[in-house]
């Protein structure tokens, strides 16, 4: 049996990942639904790991939800170069995505996606704290205002870079690709 990320072609390939990350959207057990997500507060790095929530391949976006009180969604105003990082164990599959992120926040599109939020997850977005805020008590991050809808947000993430490594058995294999003048320009590079 040929191992699914087995090929030569770099379209393949590159087809091949976007659809790995569909796939990681509508299975909340695969490995990529959880990537971690950079983001660059004006002098350090930070990252975190977030829940990857739409890929659109014709787009080139990556789609994940927040609070807009968190401290991402201001960095993300200020500087939005983002990184995601996505690691599949068992296959030894990494890919990181890079690309621009626009917050959307009380927008139509943010509107429709809050709808398609079930009720137990809306909790995240009463808090009567803002994300990362100094409790006295763990319980204290437990108190909730009604509504939620006024602090939900989107990051929408336009990648333009994708690196993906796979530490084969028979041998690491590496290809880079950059969005440019319309389509994705691939090149095998050393892994």
């Amino acid at each position: 049996m040929t191992p699914r990320w087995e090929t030569n072609s770099l379209e393949e390939l590159e087809a091949r990942l976007w659809s790995e990350l569909g796939h990681s959207v509508a299975d909340a057990r695969h490995p990529w639904s959880l990537p971690a997500v950079a983001t660059c507060d004006g002098q350090d790095p930070d990252v975190r790991t977030m829940v990857l929530r739409e890929v659109d391949r014709t787009w080139r976006r990556l789609v994940a939800y927040s609070d807009a009180r968190a401290a991402k969604v201001a960095q993300l105003r200020t500087a939005p170069r983002t990184a995601w990082h996505f690691y599949d164990p068992r296959s030894r599959v990494q890919l990181r995505a890079r690309g621009v992120s626009l917050v959307e926040h009380q927008t139509d599109f943010s509107r429709r996606a809050w709808e398609l939020v079930p009720e137990a997850n809306r909790a995240n977005y009463r808090t009567m704290g803002v994300p990362g805020a100094p409790i006295a008590a763990p319980a204290e991050g437990h108190i909730f205002a009604p509504g939620g809808a006024e602090n939900f947000a989107l990051i929408v993430t336009t990648i333009s870079q994708l690196d993906w490594l796979w530490l084969a058995p028979s041998g690491h294999r590496r290809a880079c690709f950059e969005w440019q003048e319309g389509h994705w320009q691939g090149t095998w590079t050393v892994p």
